[in-house]
């Protein structure tokens, strides 16, 4: 399967759609087989992504990064440029609001 530009790199089951227009992969990429990328990624130059790793949507990734096979990033993750992530790793994004309740005991 190729992607439509010919600046995009090229690679096997990559993508919960075929909708290429919502993902940026860009020049120099290597991503391994069974590698799951979301709507709304982009992933800078030179980046290597190993096998069956899952990235969610909105997820921007810099340039010339290694993520090694089996890492789940969440959804709007940011990571910069030259980025290691070992593997069997997982990157949360918790932005939710966060509510704080009152848990203390009161007698009565």
């Amino acid at each position: 399967m190729k992607a439509p530009q010919e600046d995009y790199a090229t690679t096997k089951n990559w993508t919960r759609s075929n909708n290429w227009s919502q993902r940026s992969i860009r020049q120099g990429c290597c991503v391994w087989n069974y590698v799951v990328i979301g709507d709304n990624t982009k992933i800078g130059d030179g980046t290597c992504i190993g096998s069956f790793c899952d990235i969610g949507k909105n997820v921007t990734i810099g340039k010339n990064c290694n993520i090694q096979a089996h890492v789940t990033i969440s959804n709007e993750c940011v990571l910069g440029n030259n980025v290691f992530i070992a593997p069997n790793s997982s990157l949360l994004n918790d932005n939710t609001q966060k509510q704080l309740y009152d848990l203390s005991c009161s007698e009565g």
